[in-house]
């Protein structure tokens, strides 16, 4: 009942991609502390990984957030805010997966930035059409 509303759904998508970028921080200072690097990876490829998987998240998913508030405030329906909280969800949690995993192409790697792309891809035309249409 409670993710029947545009609102609701997107706060329930807000807080998994802000508890995910917690994680992914938290990782980031595990190595941190481990290996005494307070600035830069130190050329330490673990901490580098880290540090990456952390960024990539960070650099795709405001955009993710961004789009779904606005969906909720436009208010009429449910399942585009459902459609693109759970593809950008999944794609960020398979990106770091397949990237936290291995520097290389990977299959998680590759799935999480394909979904990424389709989340905001509909959330963009989702949205221009709310504002040609007025």
């Amino acid at each position: 009942q409670m993710l029947n509303t545009p609102v609701s759904a997107a706060a329930l998508y807000v807080a998994l991609l802000i508890l995910g970028n917690i994680i992914l921080q938290v990782r980031v200072i595990r190595q941190r502390t481990a290996k005494s690097i307070s600035v830069g990876h130190g050329n330490d490829r673990d901490l580098e990984q880290a540090m990456r998987v952390h960024g990539n998240y960070a650099e795709n998913v405001p955009f993710g957030l961004a789009a779904l508030i606005l969906l909720a405030l436009g208010g009429d329906s449910v399942w585009p805010v459902h459609l693109v909280g759970v593809l950008l969800a999944a794609g960020r949690i398979a990106h770091a997966v397949g990237l936290g995993g291995s520097i290389g192409t990977s299959a998680g790697r590759v799935a999480g930035m394909v979904l990424t792309f389709a989340s905001l891809a509909i959330a963009a035309l989702v949205l221009l059409s709310k504002a040609i249409a007025g």
